[in-house]
C-alpha cells in the first residue's frame, strides 16, 4: 500500500514538473464582474491625469485603481464600439469608434464631444476604410483615411482644421519651417506595387522628395506617425520599419527595422515600447528607442494589444478575458500547472536552503525545489484535511492537521493512550527532541525520536497559537486569551487578566531577540509585551493593514512581518529606554502578492515566504514599498441633485447649498487606501471611506480640499481644491440689514418729524387761533369804537352843513366815507401794505383835525430807504394808538395838539414812532375815565402783539415814554418795532398749517 502511494506521488510530481516549465507570468484579470462594460477589450491607455482608459466593444471605461467609470453613447460617444484610443500631447483623450468620426473627452463637462456637437470635427472627411488617427509631436491630431488627411489643432481655446486631399500625409515640421510628408508615387500601367515616397515642402511648395519603400498591392500594410517618426507595419513580411531623423538639403532620413518570427496582425505604442501581436497570440515587446527586444507575453487568452504604464506594469487587452494586468513586482509567486487548483495554503516553512514546504486545506503538501515541484499527500479519511503546521528537521517532516500528526507524510503519530491519531491545530519546535502541539482541548509534547506523546497541563484550553521566548518559556493562545506554560513544572499561568487585549482570541505569538513578545489577535491588532506586561498596542490606527491578524514571524533584527486577512505589514522598530518606535509598510496584491489572505509566514535568509489563500508568494525582506503621491480627481458633481460641469470655482445662488461629489484617488496600481477632505482649512482632515461626499454648505465662501492616503498611510502632496462661493440671501447680507436699519431709522425719524410737525401745527394752530382771537377782539373793539367816532364825525358834518360850508362838508364826508371803507377792508386782513396804512392814517388824522377845528396838527415822516410799497405790517395796530394819543393826550390839554409819526428802519425792524404833545400817560391815568376805551384798546393791542410774536424769531416791541419834563404837558412817544420778516414768516407757517 505504501509502495503504491509513493509511486503515485512520484508520478504526480513528474506531471507537475512537466506542466510548470511552460508557464508564463501570472496576471490579474479585470472583467465585467469588476465593472468593465465588456470582456472584449481593444486598447488600454494611461492618461496624464493617472486614469487608465480601456476601449471595449460596449463603451469606454476609465479606471482609477479601484473601480471603472463607463462612458457610452449616453455620454457623447459616437458609437459604443471603441476601436482605439489616442492621447494628444496636451493630455486630451481621443477615441475612434466603429464607422464614425472621432470624438474627444471634455474634462469640464465630464463627457465626450462628438461631431454632432463640434462643427470642426464634422468637417473631417470620412472614407470607406478605417479612420487612423495619430497625435502630432508639436500638438494636434491627424486623422487619415483613403480619401483625405485632416489635422486638428487648438490654440488659445480655438480649434482649427486643415484638410489635405493630395494623398500626402503629414509627418512633422522642423525648426526651419520644413514640412515632411509621406505618400505614394502615382500609379501607372507599369506599376508593380505602391511606391512610398517622402516629400518635403516649405511655404506650401514641394522642394524635394525621395523613395522610401515599395510593397505589393496585396500586402497588408499600415502606417503610423508617432512622436515625429514614421512607422510602416508590414504584417506578412514579419517586419516593422521606423523612419526618423529627417533632414533637408539634401533630403535625408534614417530607416531602422525589427523582425519577429511570425506574421502579426496588430501593433501598439506605449511610452516606452512598441509591441507587435503575432498570429499565434504572442505579444512581442520592443524598446521604442533602441528597438531591442525586451520580452514576450502569452497565455490562455486571445490578445488584442498591450500597454505598459509608468510603473512598469503591463496591461493586456484581450478578446475573451477582459483586461489583464501583469504587475511589475519584486515579489515572486510560485507558478503551478493549470490542472492544479488546490492553492489555498494554510502553512509554510523553509525546510532547507533550496526547499519550501507548504500545506493546503486538502491534506496536500507542496515541496518546491529550484527546478521542480513535488506533491505529497497525507493519509486521511476526510475531504478536507487542513495542513495547519509543518515542522521540518534535518531528516524528518512533521505535518499537523485535524486528521492527525504525520511524520514524513505517511506515518501517523498516535495519542498518549495509543488509541487514535494525535490531532493538532498548531505546533512549535521546543528543542532538539520535543515538539509542543496544541489541539481543541489539550497541550501535548511529541518526542520526535521515539514518536511518543505526553499530555501537558494546558488547563484544557483550545490552543490557537504557540510560541516560545529565548528562555524556552512556552506561551500559548486560546479563544479567551494568552497563557504562559512552564514545561519543567508542567504549570500554566493565565495572562489574560493583565490587559483586555490579552483576553481576546490569540492567533499568533512570536518573540524577538530583545525579549519582546508580539501577540496577535483575531480582530484588535497586536499587543507587544515585555515581562508579561503590555507595553504597546499596534492596530490600524498605527498603519497596520488590518486588525484581523492571522500570523507573525520575526525576521532580521528589528523587523516583524505580520500576515493579516488584508495583506502583509512589515514592521521595522527600535526599542530603547523602554520606548518602542516603529514604522509600518504594507504589502498587498497590488504589490504582487498572490492573495491578501495570509495564513502563515516563514523567514529564511532575507526572504519571507507567504502561504496565501491563492498560492505562495516569495518576498525579499528588503523590498521597497513606494510612497505613492496619489492625485484626487472629481468624477462627478451635483448641486441640489442636478449634475453639473466640473470647475475649480463655483459661484452659486443662496439656495444652491446641497453639494454632492464623487471623488477618486487616481492610482491604477490600486495602492490608494482612502481619500481625506478638509473644509475651510479645518484643523483636522476627515476620512472619506466611500469616495462620495455630501455637504450642506452655509452661505459664504468655502474651500474644499482633498488628498489621497495610500495603503501605507502616506499622505499625498498633491492636494486638489475646489471653491464654492454661495451668495447669502438678501435678508442675511450686511447691506440688507444696513438698509433695514436705515429704513427703520428713517421711519422713526419720519415719525418723529411727523410728530414734531403735528405738534408744530398744533402750536401754529394755537398761535393762529390766538391771533384770530386777538384780531376778532380788535375787530369787536373797532366796532365798539366806530359808533362813537361815527357820531362825532356826523356832528362835524352837520356842523359844516349848518354853516353852509359845503366845501368842508363835502371833503369831510368824502374822507369819512373813504376811511369807513378802508377800515372795513383792513379788518378782513391780518397784514396791510405800509403805503396803504400810511394813507389810512392820513385820512383818519385829517378827519380828526377837521373835527377839532384846527386844534390838531399832524406830520408823517417816512425814511426814503423804506420800500413802503412792499413792506407789510399788521393791520389796525397804529390807528388805536393814534386814537389814544388824541383822546387821552391832546383833547384834555389846553395847548394846540401836535402829532408826529416817523417811519424808519434798522437791519431787522421797521421802527414807528408816534409822538404827541398831550398831557402824558401819568396825567391821563389820574383823570378818571368815563369808559373803558383806553384800557381795552391797549389790552387788545398787547394780545395781538403776543400772538404775532410766535411767527418770528424777533419780537414786536412797543415802548412809551414822555417827551419833555413838563409836568402838565410832558407829551408821549410810543415806539413800535415790527420785524421786517414778520409777514414772510407768518405766510410760511400759515402754508405749513394749511398743508
Amino acid at each position: 500500500m505504501q509502495l503504491r502511494y509513493r509511486l503515485f506521488t512520484l508520478i504526480t510530481s513528474i506531471i507537475l514538473i512537466s506542466s510548470i516549465s511552460a508557464q508564463n507570468k501570472e496576471y490579474t484579470a479585470f472583467t465585467v464582474r469588476d465593472g468593465l462594460p465588456s470582456n472584449y477589450v481593444y486598447r488600454a491607455l494611461e492618461g496624464n491625469d493617472g486614469y487608465l482608459w480601456v476601449a471595449t466593444d460596449a463603451g469606454i471605461a476609465r479606471y482609477d485603481g479601484k473601480s471603472f467609470q463607463v462612458f457610452t453613447t449616453d455620454n457623447g460617444l459616437p458609437d459604443n464600439e471603441v476601436l482605439s484610443i489616442a492621447k494628444e500631447i496636451n493630455g486630451r483623450i481621443w477615441v475612434n469608434c466603429f464607422k464614425q468620426k472621432p470624438a474627444y473627452f471634455d474634462e469640464i463637462k465630464n463627457r465626450f464631444i462628438n461631431a454632432k456637437e463640434n462643427p470642426i470635427l464634422n468637417q473631417i472627411i470620412e472614407g470607406t476604410s478605417e479612420m487612423n488617427f495619430f497625435p502630432l509631436k508639436n500638438g494636434g491630431m491627424m486623422f487619415s483615411n483613403e480619401k483625405a488627411t485632416s489635422i486638428i489643432r487648438e490654440e488659445n481655446g480655438k480649434q482649427t482644421i486643415e484638410l489635405n486631399k493630395s494623398g500626402k500625409s503629414y509627418i512633422l515640421e522642423d525648426n526651419q519651417g520644413n514640412q515632411f510628408f509621406h505618400g505614394y508615387e502615382p500609379l501607372t500601367a507599369k506599376s508593380k506595387g505602391n511606391q512610398v515616397k517622402i516629400f518635403v515642402a516649405r511655404n506650401g511648395k514641394q522642394i524635394d522628395s525621395s523613395n522610401l519603400l515599395m510593397y505589393h498591392f496585396n500586402e497588408h500594410v499600415t502606417r503610423n506617425v508617432h512622436e515625429g517618426n514614421l512607422y510602416y507595419f508590414m504584417y506578412q513580411r514579419k517586419k516593422m520599419f521606423k523612419i526618423s531623423g529627417f533632414q533637408v538639403n539634401p533630403l535625408k532620413f534614417t530607416i531602422d527595422s525589427i523582425s519577429i518570427p511570425e506574421n502579426y496582425n496588430n501593433y501598439q505604442f506605449t511610452p516606452t515600447s512598441i509591441s507587435l501581436l503575432g498570429n499565434s497570440g504572442k505579444i512581442h515587446v520592443f524598446n521604442k528607442q533602441t528597438l531591442q527586444f525586451t520580452t514576450v507575453f502569452s497565455g490562455n487568452y486571445i490578445p488584442n494589444s498591450i500597454y505598459d504604464d509608468k510603473y512598469g506594469n503591463h496591461w493586456v487587452s484581450s478578446i475573451d478575458k477582459g483586461l489583464l494586468l501583469y504587475r511589475n513586482s519584486k515579489i515572486k509567486n510560485i507558478q503551478f500547472p493549470a490542472n492544479f487548483t488546490n492553492k489555498y495554503f494554510m502553512s509554510i516553512t523553509k525546510a532547507s536552503k533550496n526547499t519550501i514546504l507548504a500545506g493546503n486545506i486538502y491534506g496536500e503538501i507542496i515541496e518546491v525545489l529550484p527546478n521542480q515541484i513535488k506533491l505529497h499527500k497525507t493519509v486521511n479519511n476526510r475531504q478536507i484535511a487542513r495542513i495547519r503546521k509543518i515542522i521540518a528537521t534535518k531528516k524528518q517532516v512533521f505535518t499537523f492537521s485535524e486528521t492527525g500528526v504525520f511524520k514524513n507524510y505517511q506515518y501517523a503519530i498516535k495519542n498518549d493512550k495509543k488509541t487514535t491519531n494525535q490531532f493538532s491545530k498548531t505546533a512549535i519546535h521546543f528543542n532538539d527532541s520535543i515538539i509542543i502541539s496544541g489541539h481543541t482541548s489539550s497541550l501535548s509534547a511529541i518526542n520526535i525520536n521515539d514518536l511518543t506523546v505526553k499530555s501537558l497541563d494546558g488547563l484544557k484550553k483550545r490552543v490557537t497559537a504557540l510560541g516560545k521566548d529565548k528562555k524556552n518559556e512556552i506561551y500559548f493562545g486560546s479563544t479567551d486569551g494568552l497563557y504562559k506554560y512552564n514545561y519543567s513544572k508542567n504549570q500554566t499561568i493565565p495572562l489574560n487578566r493583565n490587559n483586555g487585549l490579552l483576553s481576546e482570541r490569540i492567533t499568533s505569538i512570536s518573540f524577538t531577540q530583545d525579549q519582546l513578545g508580539w501577540v496577535s489577535t483575531g480582530g484588535s491588532g497586536i499587543a507587544v509585551i515585555r515581562k508579561d506586561k503590555v507595553i504597546a498596542v499596534i492596530n490600524e490606527r498605527n498603519g497596520l493593514v488590518s486588525n484581523a491578524v492571522r500570523c507573525l514571524v520575526d525576521a532580521m533584527p528589528g523587523q516583524i512581518w505580520i500576515g493579516t486577512s488584508n495583506g502583509i505589514s512589515r514592521l521595522s522598530y527600535t526599542y530603547h529606554n523602554d520606548k518602542l518606535q516603529f514604522k509600518i509598510n504594507n504589502i498587498t496584491v497590488q504589490d504582487g502578492l498572490a492573495n491578501n489572505i495570509i495564513n502563515e509566514l516563514a523567514y529564511k535568509t532575507d526572504t519571507i515566504y507567504a502561504a496565501t489563500s491563492d498560492g505562495i508568494s516569495i518576498i525579499p525582506t528588503t523590498i521597497k514599498v513606494p510612497e505613492m503621491d496619489i492625485p484626487v480627481r472629481i468624477q462627478k458633481i451635483s448641486i441640489n441633485q442636478r449634475d453639473t460641469a466640473i470647475y475649480s470655482i463655483y459661484n452659486l445662488g443662496y439656495q444652491q447649498r446641497n453639494i454632492q461629489l464623487k471623488l477618486a484617488g487616481i492610482d491604477i496600481t490600486g495602492r490608494n487606501h482612502h481619500v481625506e477632505y478638509n473644509l475651510d482649512n479645518a484643523k483636522t482632515w476627515r476620512i472619506l471611506s466611500q469616495n462620495n461626499l455630501t455637504l450642506e454648505l452655509s452661505h459664504g465662501n468655502h474651500q474644499l480640499k482633498f488628498r489621497a492616503v495610500d495603503i501605507n498611510g502616506y499622505k499625498s502632496n498633491q492636494i486638489s481644491s475646489i471653491i464654492f462661493n454661495i451668495n447669502s440671501p438678501v435678508w442675511k447680507s450686511i447691506w440688507f440689514w444696513l438698509v433695514i436699519a436705515i429704513v427703520i431709522q428713517s421711519l422713526f425719524m419720519l415719525f418723529i418729524y411727523k410728530l414734531r410737525i403735528k405738534k408744530r401745527k398744533h402750536k401754529i394752530a394755537l398761535e393762529y387761533a390766538n391771533l384770530q382771537t386777538a384780531a376778532l377782539e380788535q375787530q369787536s373793539f373797532s366796532s365798539l369804537m366806530n359808533p362813537h367816532f361815527i357820531f362825532n364825525a356826523l356832528n362835524s358834518i352837520q356842523h359844516y352843513i349848518n354853516l353852509q360850508d359845503r366845501k368842508n362838508a363835502n371833503r369831510y364826508l368824502s374822507d369819512f366815507a373813504s376811511l369807513i371803507r378802508k377800515n372795513f377792508e383792513a379788518v378782513q386782513q391780518y397784514f396791510i401794505v405800509l403805503d396803504q396804512e400810511i394813507e389810512n392814517l392820513k385820512i383818519y388824522l385829517r378827519l380828526e383835525k377837521m373835527r377839532f377845528t384846527e386844534k390838531l396838527d399832524f406830520k408823517i415822516e417816512v425814511d426814503e430807504a423804506i420800500d413802503i410799497e412792499h413792506i407789510m405790517i399788521p393791520t389796525m395796530m397804529l390807528q388805536p394808538l393814534l386814537e389814544n394819543a388824541i383822546l387821552h393826550g391832546i383833547v384834555p390839554s389846553s395847548l394846540p395838539g401836535s402829532i408826529l409819526i416817523k417811519f424808519s428802519h434798522s437791519p431787522n425792524y421797521i421802527i414807528i414812532e408816534i409822538s404827541d404833545n398831550g398831557i402824558g400817560i401819568k396825567n391821563s391815568q389820574q383823570i378818571k375815565p368815563s369808559e373803558l376805551h383806553k384800557s381795552r384798546g391797549t389790552e387788545l393791542i398787547n394780545k395781538r402783539i403776543a400772538a404775532l410774536n410766535h411767527f418770528s424769531d424777533l419780537p414786536i416791541t412797543i415802548e412809551q415814554s414822555p417827551i419833555t419834563e413838563s409836568l402838565s404837558n410832558p407829551g408821549n412817544r410810543t415806539t413800535i418795532k415790527i420785524p421786517i420778516d414778520l409777514h414772510k414768516n407768518w405766510l410760511t407757517k400759515q402754508n405749513k398749517f394749511n398743508q
